[in-house]
């Protein structure tokens, strides 16, 4: 029933319903509940022709094309619904985004994890810095090029309604390190980086972790946005580093004192999917207002109690 409901939303704003609905109903599979907060809940889906990523877009998308956000996982891992509320969150304001990694089982609560932690279960997909990685950065521009090409077939539910143009790329931990390895496609706009950067410690293991060096971050043109959780978050001392190293790009660092977790587990996202719309509305849609968050000598962001900020030239 999954497929036929988010097969059929998306065919209503096409010229033929019934041409539509003669598609193949396996193209776009709903796999996750539907949630967020914006004017477009929205689902996970899985494509039988990437199944190695996973897509999070309304279920009846608005008029305006989407623009993108690629995505990647904590621990780089195999299970974009890890963080299904997070990305449900963006993409019911009018985003379509792509993550690295299947559908695989819905993140849990942070009260469900504060309950399992009491109970002494392990962490599923637990990794280790140095470990090999479930996913790659390399996942994540494949995912950008499919969304490029079915934009362009007239026979795909999704022909036209991409903003392919409009691009982000954002990543939490290792999946941060994966978003700092692609920033400098020419197809990107912005990147957000939760809770990581460039790791100083030497790694005997391939990994993401040791394939991200100091030297990418000169290479990187776009504006930039690291996302941490204060002293307490593991990758506190390396996102500082990172900030204090770049001096020829917008770059904000802002901390909340939430640990290395984020809020990617509170109800819809919580906190960093407040900031990271804001920051995406104002970076892809064009949205000064949303700007004013991060702008000019009195920042709202810099005015909120909950965050500590620092800037470099974004108008401090």
């Amino acid at each position: 029933m999954q497929n036929i409901v988010i097969v059929f939303a998306l065919c209503i704003s096409l010229a033929s319903i019934a041409a539509c609905q003669a598609q193949s109903t396996e193209q776009l599979s709903a796999v996750s509940l539907t949630s967020g907060t914006g004017k477009y809940p929205a689902t996970a889906v899985s494509v039988s022709e990437m199944p190695q990523n996973t897509l999070f877009l309304p279920v009846r998308l608005p008029a305006d094309k989407l623009p993108v956000v690629l995505w990647g996982n904590g621990g780089c891992m195999d299970n974009a619904l890890a963080y299904g509320a997070f990305l449900r969150e963006i993409a019911s304001h009018g985003y379509i985004a792509l993550a690295a990694g299947q559908p695989l089982a819905e993140g849990k609560t942070a009260i469900e994890q504060a309950r399992a932690k009491l109970a002494g279960e392990q962490r599923s997909g637990s990794h280790q810095v140095g470990d090999p990685d479930k996913t790659t950065a390399t996942q994540l521009l494949q995912g950008l090029t499919w969304l490029q090409n079915v934009n362009s077939q007239q026979d795909h539910p999704l022909f036209g309604r991409i903003n392919t143009r409009k691009v982000a790329v954002m990543g939490h931990s290792c999946g941060g390190l994966q978003a700092i390895e692609v920033a400098t496609d020419s197809r990107l706009d912005t990147a957000i980086i939760f809770n990581s950067g460039v790791i100083n410690e030497p790694m005997s293991v391939q990994s993401t972790a040791l394939k991200v060096r100091h030297e990418m971050l000169d290479k990187i043109n776009i504006p930039l946005a690291y996302i941490n959780g204060g002293p307490s978050d593991i990758a506190y001392f390396n996102a500082i580093d990172d900030f204090e190293k770049i001096n020829h790009i917008p770059v904000l660092f802002a901390e909340n004192g939430v640990g290395h977790g984020g809020t990617f587990r509170e109800p819809n996202g919580g906190a960093y999917a407040r900031i990271a719309l804001f920051w995406l509305n104002w970076q892809l849609k064009g949205e000064a207002e949303q700007g004013r968050w991060f702008t000019g000598k009195e920042c709202l962001l810099c005015e909120d109690f909950d965050w500590q900020v620092k800037r470099k030239q974004l108008g401090e």
